[in-house]
């Protein structure tokens, strides 16, 4: 013979009761699920929050759950950051900003002679300078023989255009 009280009672409780050693059922408390004999809290995600039935349901975009998993709070960036979909905060990468939502990151549109910089913005290459291959330096160009550097950085032609 068994010495499981368990092992005879009947298991007809419902999803949101535990089966005591009596046979009978006991509601379990908020927040909490049945386990079978016991009721326990549920670990929810990052963006779910715990409903009363124990269950976690989705928070809203932009959002996480409450340090108690019973609501959501609206995320916000600090810095050169930017919040994704699911309430994550992420750097921007090198040579972005994060957009004026806050919701991705931008490449800066820079002037044509202005250079990107590492934290997202523009910087204006020295007198006689123009941004050279992708636009991450400035350089001195070398001009032929009949133009002339400008102050923009560019060589330009000398005498009349039109000839």
């Amino acid at each position: 013979m068994s010495t499981n009280p368990f092992y005879c009672a009947p298991h007809h409780c419902t999803p949101r009761q535990k089966l005591l050693p009596s046979g009978q059922c006991e509601m379990c408390p908020p927040f909490t699920l049945t386990r079978g004999f016991y009721c326990s809290e549920q670990e929810c995600h990052l963006n779910e929050y715990l409903t009363e039935d124990g269950e976690c349901n989705q928070c809203p975009p932009r959002h996480i759950q409450t340090p108690d998993q019973r609501g959501c709070q609206y995320v916000t960036n600090k810095g050169n950051t930017f919040v994704t979909f699911e309430g994550y905060v992420i750097p921007c990468p090198k040579y972005t900003r994060v957009s004026g939502n806050g919701m991705t990151c931008m490449m800066p549109n820079c002037a044509a002679t202005q250079i990107f910089l590492p934290d997202g913005t523009c910087e204006h290459c020295a007198d006689f300078e123009h941004p050279v291959g992708n636009g991450y330096e400035c350089a001195r160009r070398e001009c032929k023989v009949d133009e002339t550097l400008q102050i923009n950085g560019l060589c330009m032609r000398r005498g009349c255009p039109f000839n």
